[in-house]
């Protein structure tokens, strides 16, 4: 019975497989159709919409030649070599004998060589770099017998100079000087390599939406960030050395001192380190011309501004972190730049904060002593020179403890003139320095 029905089975199989291949070679046909068109749809819709794209730029203002300038540099990792270092470690000429003079020149000359291949992809960003003056340590704006085109608002500086040839910026490694499109003055400045660095992860944590929103953060406006081949670079507003600017008032002492407390406070919250904390790390929002320092009459509350920057050296932590049970162990620290003694063996980087902070303050605002005799005592606390740093507080404690000195302060007291200009230790505080006639600046045309 079986072999009787073996042939009509076998002749069903083969009618059943005919079928599936009849139907299989249908669908592969729909199915390459279906590629085609989906392919020629896609390519369409990627044209719309660089074509939207490039318009809808084009509209905003972006003319065509950046539109194509910027596409280029895009492309331009993928078509040619650059001569980039990816190491960030080399663009901040990090570990060198700096005494070695010789070897600092050729880095230099190597590290603005590196800028001005960038010039271009800065430049169709809407970037123009400073010219180098013609000593070749300092950068101005090009042309040097122009003018400032544009009236600035925050977060840009309030400019008091007049001319390009008063302005002028210091050559650094890792910053550049630069216009924007509308004539405002900034500053660029590299954080990471393609492996993401410490400043960029520090900088991401503190322009999180939530920490923009806190009024303690004076973390430096970022205004853009730009890529290129993996390296990250910021644009942000150029101010002014934060300190070179006398204190006419006890409120303007009092103003500094809290906000940089608060910024600690809000720094030490969100488990970040920055050690680096000096007077060459804040700024001040005024531009003023090249050398004129000492200046009074510049930091009125109601119009000036703070900020913090460089987080080269930073160090971060997970939030929950308990502050006092962290420790590093560093190859070298500066401590006596920092106004510390040297610790043997690990340490802790956020009292290491509390204290730099501190002896900036015992440097710059102790000279209200006669006014507002507590801040002696509060700012040697800070500093706590003994060896073991858990003695000092935490950032949390003094920002508390400043509080508390200001609310009892009077109006009288807070009106009173600061006639010193710093405390140089062991008694002795530098009187202001008298001007046979004093610079005249032009009114700054700025906006808060």
């Amino acid at each position: 019975m079986a072999a009787r029905n073996a042939p009509h089975l076998c002749a069903t199989t083969l009618q059943v497989s005919g079928n599936m291949e009849r139907c299989s070679g249908i669908l592969a046909t729909l199915w390459s159709q279906f590629q085609q068109r989906a392919y020629f749809v896609a390519k369409l819709s990627a044209g719309l919409l660089l074509a939207a794209g490039a318009i809808r730029l084009m509209t905003r203002g972006l003319r065509w030649g950046l539109f194509s300038q910027r596409l280029v540099w895009k492309l331009k990792p993928y078509l040619t070599r650059h001569p980039l270092p990816y190491d960030i470690d080399r663009w901040r000429l990090k570990g060198i004998d700096v005494d070695d003079l010789d070897l600092v020149a050729r880095l230099m000359k190597e590290n603005n060589s590196w800028w001005t291949f960038l010039a271009p992809f800065f430049a169709a960003h809407g970037y123009t770099h400073y010219a180098p003056a013609s000593d070749g340590h300092e950068t101005h704006p090009d042309p040097h017998d122009g003018m400032p085109t544009s009236r600035q608002v925050h977060p840009f500086a309030r400019r008091l100079y007049s001319t390009n040839k008063e302005n002028k910026m210091f050559l650094a490694p890792c910053i550049r000087g630069a216009r924007d499109e509308h004539g405002r003055d900034v500053v660029i400045r590299i954080v990471s390599g393609p492996k993401c660095s410490r400043e960029l992860e520090v900088l991401q944590r503190l322009t999180s939406p939530s920490a923009l929103q806190d009024p303690r953060n004076i973390t430096i406006p970022i205004l853009e960030w730009l890529q290129f081949d993996g390296l990250t670079f910021i644009v942000m507003p150029r101010w002014d050395l934060g300190w070179i600017h006398d204190f006419g008032r006890v409120a303007e002492c009092i103003h500094i001192a809290e906000i940089s407390l608060a910024y600690l406070d809000f720094l030490h919250e969100h488990r970040i380190a920055h050690m680096d904390i000096h007077d060459g790390n804040m700024l001040i929002n005024t531009i003023v011309p090249a050398r004129r320092f000492h200046l009074t009459g510049l930091r009125d509350p109601a119009e000036t501004r703070y900020a913090m920057i460089d987080f080269g050296a930073s160090h971060i932590y997970p939030y929950g972190t308990p502050l006092d049970t962290v420790r590093i162990t560093l190859p070298r620290y500066a401590w006596g730049f920092h106004g510390l003694n040297p610790e043997d063996g690990p340490f802790n980087p956020f009292a290491a904060d509390v204290g730099a902070l501190g002896y900036l303050l015992d440097r710059r605002v102790r000279v209200i002593r006669h006014v507002v005799p507590e801040i002696v005592p509060f700012t040697e606390r800070m500093r706590s020179l003994s060896k073991d740093s858990n003695e000092r507080p935490t950032a949390r404690e003094v920002y508390l403890k400043f509080q508390e000195l200001k609310s009892r302060l009077t109006e009288e007291q807070l009106k009173a003139p600061v006639t010193d200009l710093s405390y140089k230790g062991d008694g002795y505080y530098q009187k202001k320095y008298t001007y046979k006639s004093r610079p005249q600046l032009p009114k700054h045309n700025w906006t808060p």
